[in-house]
């Protein structure tokens, strides 16, 4: 059969990937490079150009095993990174530091400098060993995960007697950078989501970068495709009995079997020329937060104090709805190692200096809540109708937080139900 793939971002990619072997695969972009590696940037240093991706992308195993067997399917490399943290006020102290300690596969948490010597430290530290404890229980098995739901997660913490310390000064601004959204929204979220992103090994297992770079990723699975269309903004999607029927800018209209549509859930639902109630009432449940990614080398977005950098930095203030977090390229990318430093902001609460920016671009990324985790259950009916033609994948289209997992997860689905089709 012939099947449209509409957006080449990780979803829409997998989509090509998983539906190669059977269908005849048309990918669509709007852009004009693949949508994955759309903000990347090509660094040089006295060694050599290193290639950068944005935003950053890491993963674990535990939490990504669909994107993992994705990876080592297509013959993709990656290794274990040090993705440890630190927290600290902006233009102020760092309160608490942990690094990763290696043995093996796994990877430890440990308290690290000053923060070995801080009584707040070590109840922050108490308290995160507790929740994780209380994660394990509540958010390894998916019914009493589903009963957390009822609950917001700063519900769910006053009921189980965590401190407001503890909720603002790290896990909230943690979900904040882990979620992309602001602290009112992660306070909000769902509380089994969050549970169960714990509880999915986090802390022992080791982070991963991809050694290649975003590229890698988008080259081989853009190859599954047979044809690319880029640089094509499509004007409407509309089912037939004979097929789909896509029509572009310029009113041309080709006619496929079946269209995946693996954008962002509200450019999907712009996209149907004539949705149905049930498309509609799902699709415009899912929300979405724009966020602000700066890869710079001013050292004024990091902490003021340079012996307690981290991989991770986030930096607070009183005064902002979001944290900063501040990647240190320097400790993610090896190529990097005794360069000139440089930071992939989220949200700079500093602004950079112009000359030292290097990419400065806005993002978009799904926020959950129960309404869009009603949708997704509106979603799923859609895609178990007999006739259907049109279907919907991304990162916001399954339960969990909307990272990489859930696109390509949901992609796989899909795929699932057009090779039996």
């Amino acid at each position: 059969m012939k099947v449209a793939v509409i957006g080449s971002g990780i979803a829409g990619l997998s989509a090509c990937w998983y539906l190669q072997d059977k269908h005849e695969v048309t990918l669509f972009e709007r852009g004009s490079r693949v949508g994955m590696d759309a903000h990347s940037v090509e660094v040089d240093t006295p060694k050599g150009s290193v290639y950068i991706n944005v935003p950053m992308r890491v993963f674990f195993e535990g939490y990504y095993p669909t994107l993992t067997a994705l990876y080592t399917e297509a013959g993709i490399p990656f290794e274990p990174v040090n993705y440890a943290a630190s927290f600290s006020q902006l233009h102020g102290d760092t309160y608490f530091r942990y690094n990763n300690l290696r043995a093996g596969p796994y990877s430890l948490p440990m308290l690290a400098g000053k923060s070995l010597l801080k009584p707040q430290a070590l109840g922050l530290g108490a308290e995160l060993l507790r929740f994780l404890n209380d994660a394990k229980r509540h958010g390894g098995n998916l019914q009493r995960s589903e009963k957390a739901d009822k609950k917001t997660l700063a519900d769910w913490l006053a009921s189980k007697g965590y401190s407001q310390r503890f909720a603002e000064q790290f896990l909230y601004p943690a979900f904040a950078g882990i979620c992309t959204c602001d602290y009112d929204s992660v306070a909000a979220y769902p509380a089994g989501i969050i549970l169960e992103y714990l509880a999915s090994d986090l802390i022992s297992s080791s982070v991963h970068r991809l050694t290649n770079g975003v590229y890698e990723v988008t080259d081989k699975l853009a190859k599954a495709a047979k044809d690319v269309c880029y640089n094509t903004k499509l004007k409407g999607i509309r089912a037939t009995e004979n097929g789909v029927e896509i029509t572009d800018q310029n009113g041309a209209t080709e006619l496929f079997d079946h269209a995946v549509i693996a954008t962002q859930a509200n450019k999907a639902l712009e996209l149907l020329a004539e949705p149905t109630a049930e498309e509609q009432d799902a699709l415009s449940q899912i929300r979405y937060e724009s966020g602000r990614i700066v890869v710079h080398r001013d050292e004024a977005l990091a902490p003021d104090n340079k012996g307690e950098w981290a991989p991770v930095n986030f930096l607070l203030s009183a005064t902002e709805p979001r944290p900063m977090a501040s990647i240190w390229l320097n400790r993610i990318y090896p190529e990097l190692e005794g360069q000139a430093n440089i930071f992939e902001s989220w949200n700079p609460l500093v602004e950079p200096a112009t000359d030292k920016i290097l990419v400065d671009a806005t993002v978009d990324r799904p926020v959950v809540t129960q309404a869009s985790l009603q949708a997704i259950k509106g979603l799923e009916k859609l895609h178990q109708q007999t006739d259907r033609k049109i279907w919907f994948c991304g990162s916001y289209s399954r339960r969990g937080i909307p990272l990489l997992e859930n696109a390509v997860a949901s992609a796989k689905s899909i795929a699932g139900y057009l090779v039996s089709a």
